[in-house]
């Protein structure tokens, strides 16, 4: 999922349409209930990686970003549900492990 998951940031950024759009779709699949824990992780794994292209990070925080805040209160309140309900308490601690270590 590591590679399959840089090819499908970098084709976010993509100037071609179709690839845009096919990168967009698999990230969307993985924020299904199933998926989600392991895919927030690999998104702070990418996040934290400086072996990683610049742009591939940001990609990685801006998703991320947009995965757990929202400025519409519905929205935001699904996200937090989300978070809640279907991420594990051992996950959540290797998360926030992981963006402490970016921000610092």
């Amino acid at each position: 999922m590591a590679d399959e998951l840089t090819q499908y940031l970098e084709g976010c950024q993509s100037h071609d349409m179709a690839t845009r759009s096919a990168s967009e779709q698999k990230l969307k699949e993985a924020t299904n209930p199933q998926q989600l824990p392991g895919f927030l992780y690999a998104l702070t794994e990418k996040l934290r990686d400086e072996n990683q292209k610049i742009t591939v990070r940001q990609q990685a925080g801006l998703y991320l970003k947009n995965i757990l805040y929202a400025k519409d209160d519905a929205v935001l309140e699904q996200n937090r549900a989300r978070w809640r309900d279907h991420v594990g308490n051992d996950i959540k601690v290797q998360i926030r492990a992981n963006i402490l270590t970016v921000l610092r």
